[in-house]
This record gives C-alpha cells, structure tokens and sequence, in this order.
C-alpha cells in the first residue's frame, strides 16, 4: 500500500515556514497501488524536493523528470490553512513550546510522538542540511526533548 506521503509531507510542511506542499499523481504509484492510489506528497523547499516516504532530497528538476508528476498542486502555509481547516493543527505544531508539552496537562500529547517521528525521518534521510534545518527550526520554538 502507499506510504502515508501525505500525513508525512504535511507535518514536514508545517515545520519549514519556506516550505511549499505539494500534492501530485504518480504514474508508477498507479501502476503498482491502482488508480485511486496514485497520489504522492512532498514538499519543495527553493530547488530541492523532500520526499517523506523515500526520505530522500531531490533536485527539484530531477524529481519531477524520474517522477513526472501530473496535476501538480502546490500551497503556500497560508493558502493551505485558509482552505484545509489544519489551521488549528498547524498552529499547534508552530507554536507549541516544550512547557505544553511537559505540563501535566499536556496541549497536544501526539506530538510527543510526532515531533520526533520527523527527527527519525530526518536522521535517517542522512541528509546534513534537512537535519540542521530541522533542529535549528525546533531551537526556534524552543522545543526540548519531552
């Protein structure tokens, strides 16, 4: 079955504020998963794609000449939580500091798991850059380990 690219590339969305999301069919998707799962998710950050299932950086001109993506949509944070209704998510995640989450009465307890599934997808990415983007981005927010 497909990889859950979807819920992956939206909680990497929501933590690079240059991040596009980006939704797209995939021809080899369809081929092996069937039509109505053909959909793929990533997000583009200037000339590079991440893709969250793959856990791998793309040029963005390579990825989309191997994947040749069709019905491409990309959102701004902006664009996305103004027509998604994730806004509340996107805003507990961006503004969420590490006293929510270490108060007995916790703010969103999934991202105790959530925020350090996206630093093991970054680890294992071994991509130095998205690691660094990564940490500098969760010091800006102040966020501790639980």
């Amino acid at each position: 079955m497909p990889g859950g690219c979807y819920d992956r590339s939206l909680l990497m969305f929501f933590c690079f504020p240059e991040a596009l999301l980006a939704r797209g069919n995939n021809k080899d998707l369809e081929l092996t998963y069937g039509k109505e799962h053909g959909g793929n998710g990533w997000i583009e950050i200037g000339d590079y794609v991440y893709d969250p299932s793959l856990l791998m950086r793309f040029d963005k001109k390579l990825f989309y000449r191997i994947y040749q993506p069709t019905n491409v949509a990309k959102y701004t944070k902006q664009e996305y939580c103004s027509t998604s209704g994730d806004k509340e998510l996107y805003d507990d995640i961006t503004k969420t500091t590490i006293q929510d989450l270490q108060n007995p009465g916790l703010k969103k307890l999934n991202l105790k798991v959530t925020i350090p599934s996206i630093k093991t997808i970054a680890e294992a990415s071994g991509n130095e850059e998205f690691i660094k983007e990564l940490n500098e981005h969760l010091a800006s927010v102040n966020y501790d380990e639980p």
